[in-house]
């Protein structure tokens, strides 16, 4: 009766993230949430007259379609294009894609992640660094480019003084974001790792893809009780690694 359609576009970590646009990192438990996504809510609501839903909204609908753009791109140098149009409409209609067009950071980190890759395929390492630099200020797993960064670059040169200083100086770049995450943290609540400490308040912990899914299968066949959407999330990566298998 009192539903509302565009509050609900901003449910659970869409809420936090408006509440940091909003209020900054006022309560400590929000640390858990990186700080990019809802700082260009903040920048972009000077344009939408304060309605930080609204530029939540704008954000990530416009990413999304940008990555989507540079995703087709991308992988049509990888694969055959026929095979990057079907990876494409798989990801498109993925039951799960409408979190990209939610108040939520996936899709900045999707496209933040495919320029990330994209530059390392086009050996433009300056750029890929920047990318990863930004991707590790916008989720907790952005923090792998920071080292994905020196790895790709190593493996493409040969090992001499001038690359190796090359390579420090990428990696460097890449850690920017997160190095300005960690001393601010240090700033507001001496723990310079609050954000991972913080994690264990939102029940959040370290998994394996596989452990969980044969978890949820083992669940299954012992009639075990769990929420129903366990088991949409297991039908989903059933579907998904039928979805990879048919796309290549």
């Amino acid at each position: 009766k009192n539903f509302n359609y565009w509050l609900s576009l901003a449910q659970w970590d869409g809420g936090n993230f408006l509440y940091i646009a909003s209020n900054g990192y006022q309560d400590l438990q929000y640390f858990a949430f990186f700080p990019l996504y809802p700082l260009l809510i903040k920048i972009i609501s000077f344009i939408t007259l304060g309605n930080n839903l609204l530029s939540a909204i704008l954000i990530s609908n416009i990413f999304f379609i940008l990555f989507l753009t540079k995703f087709y791109s991308y992988t049509s140098k990888l694969i055959l294009k026929k095979k990057a149009t079907w990876s494409y409409l798989t990801f498109l209609f993925y039951p799960a894609a409408f979190f990209c067009l939610v108040a939520y950071s996936e899709s900045l980190f999707l496209f933040l992640a495919v320029f990330t890759l994209n530059a390392i395929y086009e050996k433009k390492f300056l750029k890929a660094s920047i990318f990863a630099s930004l991707a590790s200020l916008t989720r907790f797993i952005g923090i792998s480019f920071v080292i994905l960064i020196p790895f790709a670059y190593f493996t493409t040169v040969k090992f001499i003084q001038i690359n190796v200083v090359r390579g420090m100086f990428y990696t460097f770049i890449s850690s920017i974001g997160i190095v300005i995450f960690i001393i601010y943290s240090y700033c507001i609540t001496s723990d310079p790792f609050k954000f991972i400490s913080v994690q264990s308040l939102w029940q959040r912990g370290i998994s394996d893809p596989i452990s969980t899914t044969f978890s949820s299968i083992w669940s299954f066949f012992t009639f075990q009780a769990r929420p129903l959407n366990d088991y949409l999330d297991l039908v989903l990566t059933i579907l998904s690694v039928k979805s990879f298998y048919l796309a290549y």
